[in-house]
This record gives C-alpha cells, sequence and structure tokens, in this order.
C-alpha cells in the first residue's frame, strides 16, 4: 500500500469508470472510498479537468470543485517558457508514437488541441508526473503502461483497475466489497463486443482471486 499522503495522478478513463459503474448507489462516495483505502491523495491536471472529467461527469465536477481532487495549473509544472518547450516536445513525441497516422507537428497548441481516444489525457498525466516528481499514476488506459516502460518515465509507477483492486482486497479489513469491485471492472458498454466482454471478466477474476 503507499505512504499517507501520497499524491496520486487521476486519469479520466479510471475516475468514470468508479464513478459511473452501475448498480452502484454513490459512485462519488465509491471513488472517495477507495481512494481512502489507498491511502492517496488525488490529483489531476487542468488539461483532464477541464477538458476531459467535466464535461461529461456530473460526479468528476463535483469532486474536483469541492476539492477532493486537486487540480494543478499549468504553472504549477511548467514555470518557464523553456520548460514549456520541452514539454511539448515530449507530447508530441509520445503523441506521435501512439497515432503514427495523424501525426502533429510544431504548429499544434498542444495545451489547446483536443482529438478524443487518442491518449491525450494520458500524456499529459504522465508529463505532469514527470515534472513534478509525482509517482504514481492511476490510470486503466494501456497506453499509460506502455508509455511509462518505453519512454524516460520508468520511475513512474502505473496502477489500473485491477492493480488497485488487488490491493486493497489483500487487506483483511476494507470497506469496498467484491461486488463493488465487480460492478466497476465488468462495467459493460452496448458497444462492447463478445472479446471485450471476455477480457473484462477475465480481469476481474484476477482480483477476485486475491481477495481476502
Amino acid at each position: 500500500m503507499f505512504k499517507a499522503g501520497d499524491e496520486a495522478v487521476i486519469d479520466t478513463d479510471l475516475l468514470n469508470k468508479i464513478t459511473q459503474a452501475p448498480n452502484i448507489r454513490d459512485g462519488k462516495e465509491l471513488f472517495l472510498r477507495t481512494m481512502r483505502e489507498l491511502n492517496v491523495i488525488p490529483v489531476t491536471h487542468y488539461y483532464l479537468a477541464e477538458r476531459e472529467m467535466q464535461v461529461c461527469n456530473k460526479i468528476a465536477t463535483e469532486l474536483i470543485v469541492e476539492g477532493h481532487i486537486k487540480v494543478f495549473q499549468k504553472e504549477d509544472f511548467i514555470p518557464d517558457r523553456e520548460t514549456e518547450e520541452e514539454y511539448a516536445g515530449f507530447f508530441r513525441k509520445w503523441y506521435n508514437y501512439l497515432n503514427p497516422e495523424e501525426r502533429i507537428g510544431k504548429d499544434i497548441d498542444i495545451f489547446n488541441f483536443k482529438k478524443s481516444g487518442h491518449s491525450m489525457g494520458e500524456i499529459h498525466a504522465l508529463l505532469m508526473a514527470r515534472y513534478m516528481n509525482l509517482k504514481i499514476l492511476m490510470s486503466d488506459d494501456l497506453d499509460a503502461k506502455w508509455l511509462v516502460k518505453n519512454s524516460e518515465m520508468r520511475g513512474i509507477q502505473v496502477y489500473d483497475l485491477v492493480d488497485i483492486y488487488t490491493l486493497i482486497g489483500q487487506r483483511e479489513e476494507k470497506t469496498i466489497t467484491l461486488s463493488e469491485v465487480e460492478n466497476i471492472i465488468r462495467s459493460e458498454n452496448p458497444l462492447d463486443s463478445i472479446e471485450q466482454k471476455r477480457r473484462k471478466k477475465k480481469k476481474y477474476i484476477k482480483v477476485k482471486n486475491k481477495w481476502r
């Protein structure tokens, strides 16, 4: 488990999956309970807060407005022009790795550029973690783990939903139930393929097998 007071960068995908899980009475309370079990303080990048989280998730807005998720602004981790140029260079490099068919150049303002489904939030979250020397990113996007493994950020640990609830599940006393975890991890989208449903089931079973 983490040290008390550790700041963990939260990405949009993970936040949505916890707070919007079906058959959960109170997604907001479940998210806060999860963070308490992990002993971490959730933080996020202003880009994710403004352009992703608060766009389609009322609970995310409440968590941010009420101060449950701390939002770092650009000046908190980019103090000068030189740092901004370096940050933008890393962003373009990793974006182009992940999206080779839709590469972006220096003419793109990466702080205002938005394209859904292209892992932009994960890249911003990881870069903020790097520049603020934060060691924990909580993301359920596979690209986040791939980026850490294949970039200059190997000091950052990425935890997905399986990792998070396995840690919690191994505690003798906990406030999270296995049925809540199943609702989060196996949450089905009407557009899910049979293979996607199978993957979600396998992820849940992985947690279940280590649950105490």
